[in-house]
């Protein structure tokens, strides 16, 4: 925690990471209210929930053997999603 703290990922005298990624995605649904919300925002157009969730790839390989390659990727989907308006 703080500035200039940096930790490494893995040990870097087994393993070399060659590729880190993290890309956001955003999807939208329809907010489930019936009669309890209502289904129009401030503006009067239409809510819809908006979900998030990050894939990350990770890709590294041995450092005492070059041909030992592995890669992991994960979807994390992201808490508290948001109300939001959707204008034409």
């Amino acid at each position: 925690m703080g500035q200039n703290n940096w930790q490494a990922l893995t040990d870097s005298t087994v393993l070399n990471v060659t590729a880190f990624t993290m890309t956001l995605n955003q999807n939208s649904a329809p907010i489930p209210c019936g009669v309890q919300c209502p289904t129009l925002g401030p503006g009067g157009c239409p809510l819809v929930l908006g979900m998030r969730s990050v894939t990350l790839a990770i890709v590294a390989q041995g450092v005492s053997d070059a041909s030992v390659k592995r890669s992991l990727t994960e979807s994390i989907r992201l808490r508290n999603d948001l109300a939001v308006e959707i204008c034409p």
